[in-house]
């Protein structure tokens, strides 16, 4: 079963401290970083992106702190101003993880984790003690097995993720995987309007009809002073709300706004309505079905931030460092795989959405280049003092 943080929480629990505040603003504005990339094709399909697309910076921060627990160098910085550091990150992750973790009647949030590593590698005591407080187990198994890793996804996340790794991955020597599952129904249930659909703009500056819900009651709402709308409505029991934010016009069909200077206006527009909005009574009007499902390539993601002049980074946070080798667990790896998958699903009912990533490890040093003799060659047997060849032969394919 998946371990998930616990259910109960006192103050002491909450992240109150400067720190940790401060990489909840760079998990939260590494969401926008994430969304960038992907509209502009870094680790995901451009085009795909741009007819919607939907991540969890909080899953990627999670599973990236399952990496940490193992490292033996904790004197980097993941922020040009080092006010997120390798030594820090986790002190700081944990009271975020054990703060979001509260299901009620109405809610659920669960937050888990689970890493799997060969048994022939030595698994300190500390490490495991870690992964367990990030709401997580250690497994050490003969092999990586896909199927038991896929299977735990899809246990944690009810069925919303599928399969994330492939056979492939039982020749790697750790898996490290984190998951995010929230489902919930709204405090105000929405009507529907099917005789009267609603014209939606999308992202290439045409319209489509869709079905649309209403809901008039008193809702959050902030403007970013330039007509840029944010909305805040709650689920039913107030532990979380659904932020929709809206530039001021819809993308333009002549191109002057195009998809990455449009998601940029929206972001900024989210960013200048969250600290100042106001109680008013607004009659919400929304798409009936909002649908989004979207995987991201990390390692892919990661390899952009380090590259000079990257214009798709906005969190000023990069984990450009988790593709170079590293010392984990006392030994050298690099990550072969690093994948990120989400689901969002809203409708007058409610909203579901979950999300897994998955970093796969490989001990550097024990993986031999692979030879593979598929077409006619040369066989010598060789007198090794000598160097003379005695026998000589030419094989081509044939049995006899």
């Amino acid at each position: 079963m998946p371990k998930e943080t616990p259910s109960s929480t006192d103050a002491s629990q909450l992240p109150s401290s400067d720190s940790s505040k401060a990489l909840v603003d760079r998990i939260n504005a590494y969401h926008y970083s994430l969304l960038t990339k992907a509209v502009a094709g870094v680790g995901a399909d451009a085009a795909d992106a741009r007819k919607g697309v939907v991540c969890s910076s909080f899953s990627v921060c999670h599973a990236v702190g399952l990496v940490l627990a193992g490292l033996d160098d904790q004197e980097g910085a993941f922020s040009s101003d080092r006010t997120i550091t390798n030594s820090s990150y986790n002190r700081d992750l944990i009271p975020i993880l054990r703060s979001v973790a509260h299901p009620s009647p109405s809610t659920t949030i669960a937050v888990a984790s689970s890493v799997w590593i060969r048994s022939t590698i030595s698994i300190p005591q500390s490490f495991s003690t870690k992964i367990t407080s990030m709401a997580g187990s250690v497994n050490a198994v003969p092999n990586l097995s896909a199927e038991a890793i896929n299977s735990w996804i899809s246990e944690t996340t009810k069925g919303q993720i599928g399969p994330m790794v492939g056979k492939d991955v039982e020749r790697e020597d750790c898996a490290l995987v984190s998951a995010v599952y929230f489902k919930s129904s709204w405090k105000t249930k929405f009507r529907v309007r099917t005789n009267d659909p609603l014209e939606f703009h999308t992202m290439d500056g045409t319209t489509k009809p869709l079905e649309r819900m209403t809901c008039t009651t008193k809702y959050l709402v902030g403007d970013d002073g330039a007509g840029g709308t944010a909305v805040s409505v709650p689920f039913a029991d107030g532990q979380c709300v659904a932020r929709f934010i809206m530039a001021a016009e819809p993308p333009s069909v002549d191109g002057n706004k195009d998809p990455l200077t449009y998601v940029d206006i929206m972001r900024l527009c989210a960013e200048n309505t969250r600290s100042v909005p106001n109680m008013l009574n607004v009659a919400l009007v929304l798409p009936r079905k909002i649908n989004l499902t979207s995987s991201v390539n990390l390692l892919k993601v990661w390899k952009d931030s380090d590259v000079e002049g990257s214009t798709t980074d906005t969190s000023g946070i990069s984990f450009a460092s988790l593709t170079k080798p590293m010392r984990f667990l006392g030994e050298t790896y690099r990550i072969s795989q690093a994948v990120h998958a989400a689901r969002l699903s809203m409708d007058e009912n409610g909203a579901e959405a979950a999300a897994a990533t998955v970093i796969v490890n490989t001990r550097s040093m024990v993986r031999p280049a692979s030879v593979v003799f598929d077409r006619p060659f040369l066989v010598e047997i060789v007198h090794s003092e000598s160097n003379v060849i005695t026998f000589l032969g030419l094989f081509t394919g044939g049995t006899d």
